[in-house]
This record gives C-alpha cells, structure tokens and sequence, in this order.
C-alpha cells in the first residue's frame, strides 16, 4: 500500500507503525510485532514521510481498515490516518469446465468482482506458464494430471487437478440424477 505523510517541522518523528486494531489505543500493536503478520509485512519506507509497505502471502483474513500511525517528540504528537485503508482479499479458485472433445477450460474467478485490468499467471505444478494476461487457460485433455493455480494482485488460488475434478464432477451428475 502507498502511503505517504507530513508532520509539523518543529517534530521529530520517533516511532511509525502500521495497525489494524483500534479498540485500545494505549496498546496499538505495530503489525511488524504481531506474530501472524511479522513475517508477512514489510515497511518499504525509503526517505522521510514514505509509509508504504506490503503484506505478502494475502489471505482472506487479511481484509480489515489498516491504519498509518507516527509518534513525535511533542506533548500529543501521536498522529493517526484516518479513515485508514480498507483491504478487501478475496478467494481466487480456479474452476474446471469441460468442452466438447476431451477438452477443459481453466477459469480463474475470485469471490468478488476484480475492478480494474488484471493480470493473471498461471501456474503447471508450481511453475508459471507462459499464459499470461488470460483469467482462462483452454487444456486439450481432460486426462492431465498436472497441478493447475493462477494468481493475480499477489494472492494465489490452491492448485487443482484436472482429471481429479472430472471425476468429481462425473460422480455429481451421477447423484443428481438417481
């Protein structure tokens, strides 16, 4: 998140943080102390009043008002920024059509709508493949039983296995129609 502040020039800035809890402002926990961000956040400041930094590894539990917060040495030189910045994550999943001819299409969908112009990775076993830009990716067999995930705005959907979900999705037919 880019972040940027300014203070009186009589200050000095002593302390800066990123937080998220506000119900006890005599203990705001700085999110580079909490254990479950600590090793996920990174302050990226590079020259005075820069407050960007970045959560890596998102996950949907991450979505909360997060709030830049700096200490002067003044009397009441404790400054907030409000309203704060509301961070949404959302679920990707990669969904699995089948076509005609043994064919499958991959889709990259997320819980919620994603505004904007997106980029998209895909991923064979890990590794990224050259499809990029697409929120789909067309496979020629049903039959693959490679791991497939797609990512965009650092968050990564969970891999799946093509014929894996074929199957399930056979055996879900199968029920519907008994």
């Amino acid at each position: 998140m880019s972040c940027t502040y300014s203070y009186p020039t009589s200050h000095t800035v002593q302390r800066t943080f990123w937080f998220i809890h506000w119900n006890k402002p005599q203990e705001l926990e700085d999110l580079s102390q909490d254990p479950e961000f600590s090793h996920r956040v990174e302050y990226l400041r590079n020259q005075n009043s820069d407050c960007t930094f970045r959560i890596k590894q998102l996950k949907e539990s991450d979505s909360a008002i997060y709030r830049f917060r700096f200490l002067t040495d003044r009397y009441g030189g404790k400054y907030t920024g409000h309203p704060g910045v509301s961070l949404t994550v959302t679920g990707l999943q990669v969904k699995v059509t089948e076509n005609e001819a043994q064919s499958v299409t991959l889709t990259c969908s997320s819980t919620c709508t994603l505004s904007g112009r997106r980029t998209f990775t895909w991923y064979k076993n890990g590794k990224a493949v050259s499809y990029q830009n697409k929120y789909s990716l067309n496979l020629a067999s049903t039959d693959d039983t490679d791991l497939y995930s797609c990512a965009t705005g650092g968050v990564t959907s969970p891999a799946v296995n093509v014929k894996c979900v074929k199957v399930e999705m056979k055996s879900d037919r199968r029920r519907e129609g008994e």
